[in-house]
Parts: C-alpha cells; structure tokens; sequence
C-alpha cells in the first residue's frame, strides 16, 4: 500500500525530477570540466554554442532573479537546490492531503504544485543568503566588473543583435564573460576579434566596448 502510495500518478512529476537531478549530478561529478564559477550576471559564461538572442533571455532572467534579492551563488546550485526543495514539499503535500482527506482529489494537484513552488523560492533565498553570510569572500575573490575597465577581451558571440559576449581571463586565471555593445560610431568586432572594454554600466551590467588595435595601447604609433 505504501509503495503504490508512493508511486501514485500525483507523485511521479516529483519523482522523475529529482531522479534528473540525481542523473545530471551523477555526470557532472564523473565527467563535467566545463567552467562552473558563473554567478547570476553571468548565466551563460559556459554556454559557447548559444546564439544571439539567447543573450538577452539570459540577461532578463538574471535581471529577474537579482530583483528577487537571488544573487552572488552559482546558477545550477540554485535551480538543485529548487528543484530538490519542490520534490520533497510537492511528496510530503500530497501524502498528507491523501492522508487527510483520505483519497486524493484531481484539484489537489495544481495546488501543491503553487504551494510547493512558492516554499521552494523561499528555501531558495534562504539557501542563497546563508552562502553568502558562510563565505563572503567567494564573491570577493572574483574581480568586480569596474575593475575590468580598460582590459580587453575576445569576442565569442558578435553583436549582431545588439549585444555581444567576449571573454577575457584575469590575473589569477580565472575565466570571465562579459555582455558588451559596441562603442557608438565603432567598428562591429567579429567573433576572434579583441575588444577594449571602455566603460561599465552597472544598471544593465552591460559593458561598452571597441575594437581593439595595438595603437590604442600606446605601445606602437
């Protein structure tokens, strides 16, 4: 009776997400070397096959999750621990309801499926706010974006659609992307090319740059 509780049809969406979770997991640990120290303002710093349009989708859904007060923890730490959160609240939700009212009722689903969803959001923020209370300096160690001022970067998405990705490596090796549009009246980088990053804009964490050529460092006429 238990089992076939378990396993009911309310109760296997829940199910099959926490054993995606499980699966995703279980290759990342055994096989995954892809970048994985993106923040929310860098949703895609591991993606390089996106396309153009897919910047901006990436951009509104960290705009989003920084407007919720979720920010300065890995995305795919976030989207576990949300999902694992909406498993467990969605099972324990239906068997009490099923306990409860001694049946499960169609209607019910949805319901928990809301519920189980918003206790999730606040798990999540609660889990975002103690990683960073645990260890700040994470977010101190990686350099802020002013600081990249003046440094250049190598396009890997062009601006075709208005904004670009480039990516650049610090001093202490780490990978950085960065969203970028050309300075007005400037030459349109190609993929490859080097950008001079001249100015952050901190309200669309948006960089403007141009295409870099040795002139511009002083070192040759």
């Amino acid at each position: 009776m238990a089992f076939e509780t378990i396993f009911a049809w309310y109760n296997l969406p829940f199910i099959a997400l926490l054993l995606m979770v499980a699966a995703y997991l279980t290759l990342h640990l055994l096989g995954s070397d892809s970048p994985s120290s993106m923040d929310l303002g860098d949703l895609a710093v591991s993606v390089d096959d996106e396309e153009g349009d897919e910047i901006s989708k990436h951009r509104v859904l960290a705009g989003v999750l920084r407007g919720l007060g979720i920010e300065g923890v890995p995305l795919t730490m976030l989207l576990g621990v949300f999902v694992i959160s909406l498993c467990f609240e969605g099972l324990a939700l239906n068997i009490a309801l099923r306990r409860g009212f001694e049946g499960y009722r169609p209607f019910f689903f949805p319901a928990v499926l809301g519920a189980s969803a918003v206790i999730s959001l606040g798990v999540v923020k609660l889990f975002a706010l103690a990683i960073r209370t645990i260890t700040p300096s994470s977010a101190e160690s990686r350099p802020s974006y002013r600081s990249l001022v003046g440094r250049t970067a190598r396009v890997v998405i062009p601006t075709d659609k208005g904004v670009g990705k480039a990516r650049l490596v610090d001093g202490e090796g780490n990978l950085i992307d960065v969203y970028f549009r050309v300075k007005e009246g400037g030459e349109r980088p190609e993929e490859g090319d080097e950008i001079l990053l001249v100015e952050f804009d901190p309200s669309e964490r948006l960089f403007e740059a141009e295409k870099f050529s040795i002139n511009q460092n002083g070192s040759e006429g």
